[in-house]
């Protein structure tokens, strides 16, 4: 049975776990080893552990209040889907405006975000912290880099190659047959030699993702705020601004 042989296998892998880790002072040696099987089905929950019950109970009606607290409404429903679409906007202009406010002090070109990491649409109406912790549920923390244009262009054209657009904010690129024809960066024309901030996470400014050209990055600067926190803020800010979560699409990605 398919669920015995994994609960032995858990069971097993538990045990090696916490032999290895005892104190390397002390040697272990095994001279006995007995197998047994639970069967995780519908009557596992009948005997509840009282004791982790009453732990989960303590905790579950705080968790609730947290995770249900509205915080913003959004107006319309926004999908991560298709070539370029309202959630990738909306994130990553969100990012590209907590960043500068983060790094007040430098011009921050583009905000960019894999769209992976974007998990699951937002929908219309009232949105909880449950609803932003279900979109962006990793726990990445904000990152500026220092680019060279030439890497940026590099990055755009894999892009334009593959098919395949990240969220971004900042840049405009036209992709004809595979091919990136022109790409500005905030409405001039990306300079190859010219130096450009770019807000991202952590995990992709390690060159996950399948982005490696944010390894050449000339400077890094990594600070504790995680993307999801930073998103949740951001909708608070407004919402107390008396504003409602909209985005559109502006033609940043054009494919010819």
């Amino acid at each position: 049975m398919k669920t015995n042989r994994t609960s032995f296998i858990i069971l097993f892998l538990a045990a090696c776990t916490l032999i290895t880790s005892c104190t390397l002072k002390t040697k272990y040696v095994i001279t006995d080893a007995n197998i047994s099987y639970i069967n995780i089905d519908s009557t596992f929950d009948t005997h509840l552990y009282d004791v982790a019950q009453g732990v989960l109970d303590e905790y579950y009606a705080k968790a609730h209040a947290i995770m249900d607290d509205t915080i913003g409404y959004c107006d319309y429903a926004m999908s991560k889907t298709g070539t370029e679409n309202l959630l990738c906007n909306y994130t990553a202009d969100a990012i590209r405006v907590i960043g500068q406010e983060i790094w007040d002090s430098i011009q921050i070109d583009m905000g960019l975000l894999n769209k992976g990491g974007i998990r699951t649409d937002m929908a219309k109406g009232h949105i909880t912290v449950g609803d932003v912790c279900a979109i962006y549920p990793f726990d990445n923390c904000l990152t500026l880099l220092a680019m060279k244009g030439s890497d940026l262009r590099d990055l755009f054209k894999m892009f334009a190659k593959q098919n395949r657009y990240e969220a971004f904010s900042g840049p405009r690129l036209v992709v004809k047959n595979g091919k990136l024809e022109s790409v500005t960066m905030n409405g001039k024309k990306l300079e190859d030699d010219k130096i450009y901030y770019v807000v991202t996470i952590d995990y992709v400014a390690e060159g996950n993702d399948g982005m490696p050209q944010f390894k050449n990055a000339i400077s890094v600067t990594y600070v504790d705020v995680i993307e999801r926190d930073a998103m949740i803020a951001y909708i608070k800010k407004l919402t107390a601004a008396g504003k409602h979560i909209r985005a559109k699409i502006d033609g940043r990605i054009t494919v010819l």
